[in-house]
């Protein structure tokens, strides 16, 4: 078996037959279909009993685990040596997995492939200029681009993604600490590995739900990216400087606090300083810290003046994902 299509659903039943349909439908028809029922409340549990198809394998969890449970447990299931995301409510294009296939075919030594996504609405409607910005991620194509974005944000939309089995296990598989932001990390991680092209061709739908976990709880979603990156950025600079690096962080007032006191206890980044006032005047004194060697790296939460600050720290020689580092941040 080559290909395992892996989805784990909770409460799904609005969007789950259009979603599943979407893999039953494909131009390339071999694969296994493993879907997991993560504990639903809803009609999920009895539209699954209903898929009648011998390529499709369903499991059900007595109670609610999370995705990044669901998936681990869905993916141990997997016969397969590529693995297929589809997530309950998004649509793979009927081409989707042939496309994705003849490239991994055409490009051996590849970890993985996404492709280009469209945003559509759930129900309630979305403002189109937020389904263009979402889209935005189509613009990440190279892997330098990649490198560079991976603190910041998740260069793929998860549902598009083939990725490799063996590799998946190889790096720990999903973190179960992350509920919403378990692929951000994820990419993280297999990217250090190998490359995952994007294909320039629309092959998934992502749908924009307000009511789903990460556009609901844009706080508790800002927390885990925020988590997220700053223990990966210790990992990485730990690595190449071969010790315990030293950071300063500029940000707002409340970002900053917010970073000392909710993740830096989980990621052991060590910050030697923080600057949350005058920011801009400050950008040469800033500079200077890094360049004396009393630090390591600029860290940089979001805020107004964020912009002004990456112009001026990159004017001045410095790299992104490198020795600076922007990471999102809402606590203003």
């Amino acid at each position: 078996m080559k290909f395992s299509v892996v989805m784990s659903v909770y409460n799904g039943e609005e969007y789950l037959t259009e979603s599943i349909d979407s893999i039953l439908n494909q131009t390339y028809p071999d694969f296994e279909f493993i879907i997991v029922n993560d504990g639903s409340t809803d009609q999920t549990r009895q539209m699954l009993d209903t898929v009648d198809d011998n390529r499709v394998r369903v499991y059900h969890l007595e109670k609610n685990y999370g995705l990044s449970y669901g998936l681990n447990f869905g993916i141990s299931m997997a016969k397969g040596e590529w693995i297929v995301r589809q997530d309950a409510d998004d649509i793979s294009l009927p081409q989707r997995i042939e496309k994705q296939n003849h490239f991994i075919q055409s490009n051996p030594g590849l970890i993985g492939v996404s492709s280009f996504i469209r945003c559509i609405s759930a129900k309630a409607p979305i403002p189109s200029h937020l389904l263009h910005d979402i889209e935005g991620t189509n613009k990440i194509l190279t892997r330098q681009q990649m490198m560079q974005h991976r603190f910041l944000a998740p260069p793929f939309i998860h549902g598009s993604v083939i990725f490799s089995k063996e590799v998946f296990n190889q790096i720990g598989r999903y973190n179960v600490r992350y509920a919403i932001c378990q692929d951000h990390d994820l990419w993280i991680r297999m990217l250090e590995v190998g490359d995952i092209p994007k294909l320039e061709e629309v092959l998934y739908e992502y749908r924009i739900d307000p009511s789903s976990l990460c556009h609901k709880d844009e706080a508790a979603t800002c927390r885990e990216v925020m988590e997220i990156c700053t223990f990966h950025i210790r990992d990485w600079l730990s690595r190449q400087l071969n010790r315990q690096p030293k950071v300063l962080v500029l940000g707002s007032e409340n970002g900053c606090q917010y970073l000392k006191n909710n993740i830096l206890p989980f990621t052991g980044l060590h910050v030697q300083s923080y600057v949350t006032q005058d920011l801009i005047r400050r950008m040469p004194e800033v500079f200077n810290d890094y360049k004396k060697g009393n630090v390591d790296a600029i860290v940089l939460l979001d805020c107004p003046v964020a912009p002004y600050a990456l112009e001026f720290l990159q004017k001045s020689g410095m790299q992104m994902s490198r020795n600076l580092f922007k990471i999102w941040n809402v606590f203003l």
